[in-house]
């Protein structure tokens, strides 16, 4: 089938990878489909670019590994983006209950300070 995932040695199809390494970072690859599990695998291997060079599709691989390394970097602001928001609702929500509660100390000393000051009088 022309396009399709090798088979690995074990007889499946391989899986599409992203290699994390700093030799080779962002670069598909297919391996085994038990490569990330706890069960036995083999050692299968292959480049994704070299797999498709045999079909005459390196530019759209290449392309492709462009895109991706746009929207990881699109996802990773994103993800940056909501975290601060987090962090400033977090913030927020803290100097509300600060306030608050220094508010209710207040209150307490006023409350406390009058009772003192009747309770005096007496």
């Amino acid at each position: 089938m022309n396009g399709a995932a090798p088979k690995c040695h074990c007889g499946f199809h391989a899986v599409l990878y992203l290699s994390k390494i700093t030799s080779n970072p962002n670069r598909f690859f297919f391996g085994c489909p038990f490569f990330k599990m706890r069960e036995p695998h083999c050692k299968f291997f292959l480049w994704l670019d070299k797999h498709a060079s045999k079909f005459g599709r390196v530019e759209e691989v290449n392309a492709h590994r462009v895109e991706h390394d746009d929207a990881e970097v699109e996802f990773a602001r994103l993800k940056i983006k909501t975290r601060l928001s987090e962090l400033e609702n977090r913030v927020a929500l803290i100097e509300q209950s600060s306030s608050r509660k220094t508010f209710v100390i207040c209150v307490c000393l006023i409350v406390m300070m009058l009772y003192l000051i009747v309770s005096g009088q007496k």
